[in-house]
């Protein structure tokens, strides 16, 4: 027996298991990466027992609360006021694009101003709930995308945009604010248009039923789930890994001072990268699980991306309904894939590279995809030529199970995790711009 109490000793438990520092990892995590509020997941379950017309009022008062629980009054409070300043430009915008009968300028304008008047919380730290991370403050960035400003400005967007395409359309304030602050599609998404969702909570009462109340409770378990591997698992025990001052998800890792082998700089943006699908995707989770339970249907945000053999079908799979909102938004208006499509490209990719944070991050992200992309396009335009001719490499390859076999798909997946997870730890690099990362993944730390 007492050898027993001495195994649970605090002053002999390695560093990770120590109480205080489980407690410390604890208090940061529910911060940065924090799951709904236990009272408004009760809010879900007691909607249940409401008629569909009260949904809407009962549910935008609990969004204010559970965000003010959250992150404060002056957080909550500034959402309230800007969302209610978002429906007064719309209707302004929405009148220009009725008199000129073309939407592309008033919606071009709205974008410019709604990024103009939030672009400065880059660099906002969180007061409030910065006392409580271990390093006293939240770093750059994290209010923007971890307290879902980020998402809440392609929304801003989008409502603009389908405002100014049909300006004929009446529009509410309480309709308007509910779709802007509604919980749990606030923090990273699924983005879901401005009537989408109104429709779907509509529809809630028809919808209801024990087997979406059952797949909601699943999808909320899985999702937290997902948190923890993210913001715990791979945070602590891949570091087991890595050498002393080079390991990943710290910003040392990404640091000029930083000598590590190749091997360990590409395995660390391979676990930088599951780490970001972790939370980004588990978000998604609790939000279809919360939904789910209130009779409400939510897209996939989310289709197995580990799995994609190419960069496109990466870029169809990862974030589904952000990819959707750069291909309407950006990439088609720009020309698409009629004019100058790589260009286009670029364009697109830069925007969501300044999206996550405005710095040479994200001229790197962009040229990482944009030459990735168009790379494979030329390669598959020579393989398909190829393969039309039955030429002996293809023959040859073929034989081998490389061309059409399960190890050739293997080592094009292999090759689009490695593009993407180097792309996505350049991106959110905010102190160097994945420029050093790029150094030490090519062994070129003796250049300088």
């Amino acid at each position: 027996m007492h050898g027993l109490i001495d195994l649970i000793r605090p002053d002999l438990l390695p560093e990770w298991m120590h109480p205080a520092f489980l407690h410390d990892l604890w208090i940061d995590w529910r911060v940065r990466y924090p799951g709904p509020p236990v009272e408004f997941l009760a809010a879900c379950f007691l909607s249940l027992l409401l008629p569909g017309r009260w949904l809407k009022p009962f549910f935008l008062p609990a969004s204010v609360l559970a965000l003010y629980f959250y992150f404060g009054v002056a957080f909550a409070g500034g959402l309230v006021v800007g969302a209610t300043g978002l429906w007064l430009l719309t209707e302004l915008l929405a009148r220009w694009s009725a008199r000129s009968r073309s939407p592309g300028l008033p919606v071009f304008t709205g974008a410019l101003l709604i990024h103009a008047a939030t672009v400065w919380l880059f660099w906002q730290p969180l007061p409030g709930v910065s006392y409580l991370t271990r390093d006293e403050s939240m770093g750059k960035g994290e209010l923007w995308l971890f307290c879902g400003i980020a998402f809440t400005v392609l929304r801003a967007v989008l409502y603009v945009w389908q405002a100014c395409r049909r300006p004929q359309a009446p529009r509410r304030l309480d309709h308007c604010l509910f779709y802007i602050l509604f919980f749990p599609l606030f923090r990273m998404g699924p983005i879901m248009g401005p009537d989408e969702t109104l429709q779907a909570i509509a529809e809630c009462p028809r919808r209801r039923n024990p087997g979406l109340v059952g797949r909601g409770i699943g999808w909320f378990i899985l999702g937290n789930i997902k948190l923890l591997v993210g913001g715990y698992v791979i945070e602590v025990y891949f570091r087991t890994f890595f050498s002393p001052g080079s390991r990943p998800l710290l910003p040392e890792f990404f640091a000029p001072t930083t000598q590590a082998p190749c091997w360990q700089y590409w395995l660390g943006a391979l676990c930088f990268h599951l780490r970001i699908y972790c939370i980004f995707s588990g978000y998604a989770d609790l939000a279809r699980g919360m939904c789910n339970i209130i009779g409400m249907t939510t897209p996939d945000n989310f289709y197995r991306p580990f799995l994609s053999p190419s960069i496109a079908a990466m870029w169809r799979r990862w974030h589904c309904t952000f990819g959707l909102w750069l291909r309407h938004l950006i990439y088609i208006p720009l020309g698409g894939d009629q004019k100058h499509p790589r260009l286009n490209s670029f364009v697109t990719f830069l925007y969501a590279g300044a999206w996550h944070f405005p710095f040479i991050n994200s001229l790197v992200f962009a040229a990482i995809n944009t030459v990735a992309l168009a790379t494979e396009q030329v390669f598959g335009s020579w393989w398909q030529r190829q393969r039309a001719r039955q030429l002996m490499l293809y023959r040859l390859l073929k034989r081998l199970t490389v061309a059409d076999g399960l190890l050739g798909r293997g080592l094009r997946i292999f090759y689009t995790n490695m593009v993407i997870s180097t792309a996505g730890a350049c991106v959110f690099d905010f102190n160097y711009g994945g420029i050093y990362l790029l150094r030490g993944m090519f062994g070129l730390q003796a250049l300088g």
